[in-house]
């Protein structure tokens, strides 16, 4: 089934896409995954951020130079972005983003936090427990007693929230 929409909620800059097409496949064959790319244009100090983690288990110091590294020599070779820029390798962290449709689903009934690009009943930040995924929207638990629907669509940003103890 095609989906309806880019549940690839991160690539807006016209870079990621291209460098994400690039390393993906060689990251996963090293035992890696591509999390997210992110390009920061600013003039002379562009960033260039790309998020992995281990397929297995978390990401480890060592491997994440080891990333760089190999990150570095593909896109030397490739050259898809036009000017300098810095290159970052970084896991996703704990409040790892959420941004393809598995991400969603491999997350259902746990705690998420949604920016949306535009505000919906008045707030554009919504934190709960994902419920539901589908075609094109998602359905989340606030406040163990309102269900509220999000278009894909709209959504700018979704993480993982951390669990308080």
């Amino acid at each position: 089934m095609s989906e309806k929409i880019d549940w690839r909620l991160a690539w807006q800059h016209k870079y990621c896409k291209k460098v994400a097409d690039i390393i993906d496949e060689v990251l996963n064959s090293e035992g890696y995954e591509l999390i997210n790319v992110e390009f920061v244009a600013s003039g002379k100090k562009s960033i260039l951020r790309i998020y992995v983690d281990n397929i297995k288990a978390g990401i480890t110091i060592s491997e994440l130079s080891k990333v760089t590294h190999l990150v570095s020599d593909i896109l030397d070779v490739e050259d898809p972005i036009v000017g300098t820029y810095c290159l970052e390798v970084s896991s996703p962290g704990i409040q790892k983003p959420l941004l393809k449709r598995a991400d969603f689903e491999e997350h259902l009934e746990e705690l998420v936090e949604i920016k949306t690009k535009e505000k919906i009943d008045g707030q554009k930040l919504f934190k709960g427990k994902l419920v539901e995924v589908a075609d094109d929207y998602l359905v989340l638990l606030i406040n163990n007693d309102k269900k509220k629907t999000l278009s894909i669509g709209k959504i700018r940003k979704a993480n993982l929230m951390i669990k308080s103890l």
